[in-house]
């Protein structure tokens, strides 16, 4: 999304934030917006996952001289630099619990301080919690059991699958495959949402 609208404006500094490319897991370049003042990172809506920690660590160096500088106070609230709604404190059960980055609740972009996304690269992912209290931990176990299990083979012909069960062949179960199959991806986008509380 970069190069989209208005140069964007760091939420800090006030002054216009510079593109930095930087490398993807899957071999590709991420274009992000930085400070050149403050050196804070703008990642666009999904730039900030697949974001390599070589790369994070060559945009965030630690610049001494910088650092002792006297630096003013940022305004609050902070706002998105794109386009100036309010920021929100987000969290992710994937990132580091110590991580403070501000979200746009307009463009889901993601403003990350100095050190900050050197930090979300450099430390392994942690597993969210299992949810104990909205949901049993043999439930959940059991659950995680059943997705591990792919679904039965998919239906070729819908028609068939739907006809009434008297008319099918005794050994042709395809519309119960159907069923189990629905029923699988329904439970598993259900547990895939209640995993990210």
């Amino acid at each position: 999304m970069a190069g989209d609208g208005p140069t964007p404006r760091c939420p800090h500094c006030r002054v216009d934030l510079r593109e930095v490319s930087a490398e993807a897991a899957l071999g590709y370049c991420v274009v992000l917006d930085q400070c050149p003042q403050c050196g804070g990172v703008w990642c666009d809506r999904w730039e900030l996952y697949p974001i390599t920690a070589a790369a994070a660590a060559r945009l965030d160096p630690v610049d001494g001289d910088a650092l002792r500088q006297p630096t003013t106070v940022p305004p609050s609230p902070l706002e998105c630099p794109r386009c100036r709604a309010r920021l929100q404190a987000f969290r992710d059960a994937w990132l580091p619990a110590d991580i403070c980055i501000g979200r746009c609740p307009n463009c889901d972009g993601l403003w990350l301080n100095r050190g900050q996304l050197r930090h979300v690269k450099s430390i392994p992912p942690r597993s969210p919690s299992r949810p104990e209290h909205l949901l049993d931990a043999t439930l959940v176990d059991n659950l995680a059991e059943r997705l591990a299990t792919p679904p039965r083979p998919l239906v070729r012909d819908l028609a068939h699958a739907l006809e009434d069960p008297g008319t099918t062949d005794a050994g042709d179960d395809v519309q119960r495959d159907l069923l189990i199959g629905v029923a699988w991806a329904i439970v598993r986008a259900i547990l895939r949402l209640i995993l990210r509380l």
